[in-house]
């Protein structure tokens, strides 16, 4: 352990050990998290790649105007003119509660023969005719087959024509739709109805068992318009509390443990600045631009995903007038916390550590030497994110043993649901700043100030950032919480053991890898370009910072006199 008088942060020799620990590591995350799962996945089903959006609203569209063809009268026709202002806005929507059961009770090989007609993960395809839309319509189109799998219709105005059609002729309408989802009717059992019910008709498909879990295709009328024809999945409803216990908890370590006490973070780094504003360094260019960097990245982040996210909030096509002025105050609350937040706990949190045993923590642009500490600190993260990467597939194996952790799918947090996914890989970089900044620069360097020993003062800031993590859709709630507080003790003992910087770089490279593996596991030239962009783009910058500060040092040497 290190000792709190050690000052550190001078250069240390890397010797073997490192590059080996994290080649070690690194293949670990390889045979855990990438070639197990996938030789897992390959036994039970055929690999296929997933449709494009653009291709998933061309399947959703055949499949509206073979409704609108069996429809009959009893759907409006829609004009011409109407048609031509038709859009197609998709997401990615899955039903996490159907996902996290299967996870949890390992039921893959039993969902298998059903997922290709009642599949968790879908696009939904809104059909969105703007100003003049008699109803929200969207389609559910499969993944990778293209299949429609779902639809809902609803009209924007209550219908005032009473039902003109008959049982049979109902029924009969039912068992096409059925059909239209991919169910041979021989495979279902309508099950019996009043006349009172008949809005409402619901199919019973006996052979589809999954653990306590069955399978049923609702078909729901209004008046004599097709309404919706789906597919549920009935879930035990001891998981079902189960999950709301979880994510009640969740939530409220969220709410309480994280976003209070970063709330209470910011405000102690802002009233530090005031008070102490004649011995801070304000106009630090190093300062300024991790902040830009941070802050542009994540207003950038906003604009990406807010589309989607309105769309999956209020299940309907949203246009971009309506999204005005939640992006506009969603940018304006960024700006606040990943812009001025940020910016205060940078330069409050270098001045408490060079108050500290370890004043040389964060080297700046006007330090000498900076270019080439960068970027023996880039070589030194990128070594330690190969260590965490095998690190975390260690923890989290042994979770899923110890206490059967289990996980979920989430559409909110999807790179499937930004609108250009490409981009979703610099999150790595507000991630690294960010997080670095708040509970490790500023959260630790201030705590540290009260007990003046680094690991206990590390005890709340890391709980903190573990908490703030708490809500990713792996249970039990407590299970990213005890790993992150591993790991976050690490990014501490990188920290005071070698810089700021090295610490910065393994968070920065371990979120980047994560990010861009599934761009290299796609096999796609676009896929590879992509996670080679991401993952050199890093490279790139220090050792072009280095480039310019030796430039600048060597400019300004050739200016001194001659004696």
């Amino acid at each position: 352990m290190i000792s709190d008088h050690d000052s550190r942060n001078r250069p240390t020799r890397w010797g073997k050990g490192l590059p080996i620990a994290a080649a070690i590591g690194f293949l670990l995350f390889l045979i855990l998290q990438i070639v197990i799962p996938m030789t897992q996945a390959n036994t039970e089903s055929e690999a296929k790649p997933l449709l494009d959006k653009q291709e998933a609203a061309a399947k959703a569209s055949d499949a509206y105007h073979q409704l609108m063809g069996k429809s009959g009268k009893e759907t409006p026709a829609i004009t011409q003119a109407e048609s031509n202002h038709i859009e197609h806005k998709v997401i990615y929507y899955t039903h996490e509660l159907l996902s996290g059961y299967i996870s949890k009770e390992k039921l893959q090989a039993s969902y298998k023969p059903w997922e290709k007609i009642a599949p968790y993960d879908v696009y939904r395809v809104f059909i969105d005719h703007g100003e003049a839309a008699r109803s929200n319509t969207s389609i559910d189109i499969h993944m990778t087959t293209g299949q429609m799998v779902g639809y809902r219709s609803e009209p924007s105005q209550p219908l005032q024509a009473a039902s003109s059609m008959s049982t049979e002729e109902r029924l009969r309408r039912s068992d096409e739709a059925v059909q239209m989802l991919g169910y041979d009717l021989v495979q279902v059992v309508r099950e019996p109805q009043s006349e009172e019910s008949v809005q409402d008709i619901r199919y019973r498909v006996p052979a589809a068992i999954m653990g306590k879990a069955s399978l049923h295709i609702i078909v729901k009328w209004s008046q004599d318009q097709l309404a919706s024809v789906t597919s549920d999945w009935s879930i035990p409803e001891d998981y079902v509390m189960l999950m709301e216990k979880q994510d009640r908890t969740a939530n409220a370590i969220e709410t309480y443990g994280y976003m209070v006490v970063s709330l209470l973070f910011g405000l102690i780094s802002f009233i530090l600045s005031l008070v102490y504003r004649k011995k801070i360094r304000f106009r630090s260019v190093t300062m300024w631009v991790l902040t830009t960097i941070s802050c542009v990245i994540s207003i950038l982040h906003v604009l990406n995903a807010i589309p989607s996210a309105a769309m999956l909030s209020l299940s309907r096509a949203v246009s971009f007038d309506r999204l005005l002025f939640p992006i506009l105050l969603q940018m304006a609350i960024t700006f606040i916390q990943g812009g001025v937040t940020l910016y205060f706990s940078l330069v409050t949190g270098k001045w408490l550590w060079q108050r500290s045993p370890y004043p040389a923590l964060m080297p700046t642009w006007s330090d000498a030497g900076f270019g080439d500490r960068l970027v023996k600190a880039f070589w030194r993260g990128l070594a330690f994110a190969g260590i965490l990467l095998g690190l975390q597939s260690i923890i989290f194996t042994a979770l899923e043993f110890s206490v059967q952790a289990w996980s979920s799918t989430d559409a909110e947090n999807s790179p499937l649901n930004l609108s250009i996914p490409a981009f979703f890989p610099l999150v790595a970089w507000v991630a690294a700043i960010s997080e670095e900044t708040f509970f490790r620069l500023f959260g630790v360097g201030l705590l540290r100030k009260l007990v003046n020993n680094t690991w206990i003062a590390a005890i709340l800031p890391t709980f903190v950032w573990a908490a703030g993590h708490v809500t990713y859709p792996i249970y039990p709630y407590y299970s990213r919480p005890i790993e992150l507080m591993i790991l976050g003790f690490l990014f501490v003992w990188i920290m005071v053991r070698y810089d700021f910087w090295t610490a910065l770089f393994a968070h920065l490279m371990l979120d980047t890898l994560l990010m861009v593996i599934s761009y290299l596991l796609e096999g796609s030239l676009e896929g590879i370009m992509i996670g080679a962009i991401y993952l050199f783009l890093p490279i790139v910058l220090v050792y072009a910072i280095r480039h310019f500060k030796n430039n600048k040092n060597n400019g300004g040497a050739n200016l001194q006199p001659r004696i």
